[in-house]
């Protein structure tokens, strides 16, 4: 799963190419991830997994390492029941 929030990360628009080597517990805020990149990660997250992530996991502690993204993610499919695989379109 870290792999495929690292490819959403490394959208030329969010991290680029940094999203492969920055460390799982590193701050992306001290990389530059903004709110306005949050909300894009967000959307990609829910459309390629086929989730929804509840409002209560939308704070910024949730989306502050790529860690935490990927903690978050498996929180949500425990509790929806969603497949570990991506969803393909």
């Amino acid at each position: 799963m870290q792999d495929e929030i690292r490819a959403i990360l490394s959208d030329p628009g969010v991290l680029g190419d940094r999203a492969w080597s920055v460390g799982g517990d590193v701050d992306l805020r001290s990389l530059g991830l903004e709110s306005m990149r949050v909300v894009q990660i967000l959307v990609e997250i829910e459309k390629r997994f086929g989730v929804e992530v509840p409002d209560e996991m939308l704070v910024p502690e949730t989306f502050r390492t790529i860690d935490s993204i990927v903690a978050a993610l498996a929180s949500v499919r425990r509790t929806t029941g969603t497949p570990t695989e991506e969803v393909s379109w």
